[in-house]
């Protein structure tokens, strides 16, 4: 599920087919950023968001990635948080 919606969002964002070559802070700046904009774009070609919470990632704790084993460790992260705490009740109505 997770790779399903990173590969919507890097179609969308070229910046995300290669390995992005900045601090592990700007990375987090840059996929919030590509997510926002991803917000954005459905919003303004007429997807509805009312129904769906709004949810922050402030408080996701970044990791630094530098191998293939902590960017696992970080895929498993996001995907635990993104099927738990930030669901969102729109994600599953395409399946």
């Amino acid at each position: 599920m997770v790779e399903c919606a990173f590969g919507v969002l890097a179609n969308k964002w070229r910046i995300l087919h290669t390995p992005i070559q900045v601090e592990p802070d700007f990375t987090d700046i840059i996929v919030k950023s590509c997510c926002m904009l991803h917000n954005f774009v459905r919003v303004r070609d007429g997807y509805n968001n009312e129904d769906a919470e709004t949810h922050s990632l402030d408080d996701v704790e970044a990791h630094a990635t530098g191998s293939r084993s902590q960017g696992i460790a970080v895929r498993d992260y996001f995907a635990n948080y993104f099927m738990g705490p930030g669901a969102v009740p729109f994600q599953y109505n395409n399946m």
